[in-house]
This record gives structure tokens, sequence and C-alpha cells, in this order.
């Protein structure tokens, strides 16, 4: 089966990857694992976060959200993110209770 991004796929489909949700990166049996491109775009880093495209620009306006690279002119140049970047952002947001939020 050849998985394509962005594809929703039937309830049988995904009861046969074993994982919901509308993308799925495992590999056929027997192949090797897509690799991961080196930059991505804010949609797809938004995509990848669960977040909105439009959160994840305020986040970069105040300065709460992953670094980022911006490439071309200030005003028209391309936001890119790499997963290293984004997986290091979330990993500060990893709480063992409620208690640890304050901290």
């Amino acid at each position: 089966m050849t998985l394509v991004p962005n594809q929703w796929f039937t309830d049988k489909t995904i009861r046969d990857m074993g994982k919901r949700g509308k993308w799925c990166d495992r590999p056929e049996p027997g192949k090797q694992a897509p690799k991961r491109t080196l930059y991505i775009t804010a949609t797809e880093a938004a995509d990848y976060l669960r977040l909105k495209p439009a959160t994840l620009a305020a986040m970069r306006v105040d300065g709460s959200g992953p670094t980022y690279y911006k490439v071309g002119n200030k005003r028209r140049g391309k936001v890119l993110y790499t997963y290293e970047d984004l997986d290091a952002w979330l990993a500060r947001y990893r709480f063992g209770s409620t208690s640890e939020y304050g901290a």
C-alpha cells in the first residue's frame, strides 16, 4: 500500500495500518522507512505539532514557539523548521504531573 500525505483513509485501511488518523508513515513490510526531509514549511510544522498555522505564526511573533529559519528577504521570506527543533521545543512541555506546570 502506498501512503499519500493528507489523504483520508477508510476505517478498514486505518484498522489495517493499526493506527488512527489521516496520515501514517509506517513503511510497508520489508521496505525501509521513508527519510524525513531536513526542512519543512510552517504549515507542515503546524500539522506535525497538531496546531493551527495561525497559532504557530502567533508564537513566532511573541517568541514562544520553536526556533525557525527565515529564508529570503525579511517580509516575503519562507519560514522553515526542522523536526529536531520541533521535537526539542515540544520536549520542554513534557510533564509528569499537574504540579510541575509552575516549575
